[in-house]
């Protein structure tokens, strides 16, 4: 590693415990539009995860949001913390199949997505700087209709978070999709070694998600054969697994900048800014 000062337990291994559907029809018996939610209090409702079952269970308990959880997401600590999403999870979730730090990013996501929906509804507004002339416009969007990219390969080994991929060099790859406690012990290391000229962001990453390759698991040899890779293959590796993470596409379709003198109307991402849980506060 490249200082000794890095925390170590954060590159370690983690332990072992696309047809897109829309963020609506993505839940168990109900439309996110309207809240037709029986029994919403304590007894909560039920989700299907975007993972499909293929590493934990294929669906998840949550109850309705109160005004605790809005406390928990005005919580300065938390916010200062950035662990706000995690600490809601744990205050919404009944019945899970696994701890939530342990969730795929894509399945985390969704399910703060139903609970922004089921307590706020489904618009969305933002303020969005377009990307060719700045110009700030204030974008209205359904978050309802987003779409849904479902998990469509399976684990290399039953119920595990490890799948592989065969790069066009013959390369055997065995990867891991981002999980809440992996991607934040990547964002710490980032934190310890931006100061380092010698840490790069896209080999860090595959170090972070790739399990092995060739059959190579120790991770000093397997950091030399990261970096020593074509950028041609490294690319290929990251294509593939950005292909197929499940998640929520977060693209805008129909943005048009504001600014009739910029004419931009390609598509964008959408930022979910602080009122993404505050719609009506100003």
């Amino acid at each position: 590693m490249e200082n000794e000062t890095v925390d170590l337990n954060l590159v370690a291994e983690p332990k072992k415990k696309v047809q897109k559907k829309k963020v609506q029809e993505h839940i168990e018996s109900k439309s996110l539009e309207t809240p037709k939610i029986e029994g919403i209090g304590d007894s909560g409702y039920t989700l299907d995860l975007p993972s499909d079952g293929k590493i934990y269970g294929k669906t998840v308990k949550i109850k309705a949001m109160t005004a605790k959880e809005e406390d928990i997401l005005s919580n300065p600590q938390y916010l200062k913390k950035k662990v706000v999403f995690d600490e809601l999870l744990k205050s919404i979730m009944i019945d899970s199949p696994v701890d939530p730090k342990e969730f795929l990013i894509g399945d985390r996501d969704f399910i703060i997505f139903n609970a922004r929906i089921d307590a706020y509804g489904s618009d969305y507004e933002a303020k969005l700087a377009c990307p060719q002339c700045g110009t700030v416009n204030e974008v209205s969007f359904d978050i309802a209709n987003m779409d849904i990219k479902e998990l469509e390969i399976s684990p290399y080994i039953e119920n595990e978070n490890l799948f592989e991929y065969t790069t066009s060099t013959g390369r055997h790859v065995l990867f891991h999709f981002w999980t809440v406690e992996l991607q934040n012990r990547f964002s710490s290391y980032v934190e310890q070694t931006k100061k380092m000229k010698t840490t790069g962001l896209v080999t860090t990453r595959l170090f972070f998600q790739i399990h092995s390759i060739d059959g190579e698991e120790e991770r000093s040899e397997l950091r030399q054969i990261i970096e020593n890779m074509k950028a041609s293959e490294s690319l290929e590796i990251r294509k593939y697994i950005n292909k197929n993470t499940p998640s929520i596409d977060l693209t805008m379709h129909d943005f048009e900048c504001e600014n009739v003198d910029c004419g931009f109307d390609k598509e964008v991402d959408l930022p979910l800014g602080e009122n993404f849980f505050w719609p009506d506060l100003r």
